[in-house]
């Protein structure tokens, strides 16, 4: 069975190389599912504007009707 043989330089720049990698692979794996997180909470929101107090506002509930925090008067979702 033979050996590798490596030098003590080569050694040193392979397993930093790979730890550097792989903080990389792991860098790009957390942004990855921070930025996947951040666009389904993104996508759970609503926009209603209502029509006495001329207010925005948001909401997470999927309805096309929501109750003004202001006022209380129902209004229906804003669409783009």
């Amino acid at each position: 069975m033979a050996m590798i043989s490596l030098s003590l330089n080569l050694l040193v720049m392979v397993v930093l190389i790979m730890g550097i990698g792989g903080i990389l692979c792991l860098w790009v794996y957390c942004e990855w599912m921070e930025r996947k997180r951040m666009l389904a909470k993104r996508m759970r929101k609503v926009i209603y504007y209502c029509m006495k107090c001329e207010r925005l506002y948001v909401s997470s509930e999927d309805g096309e009707i929501c109750k003004c925090p202001e006022c209380g008067l129902k209004n229906n979702r804003l669409k783009f």
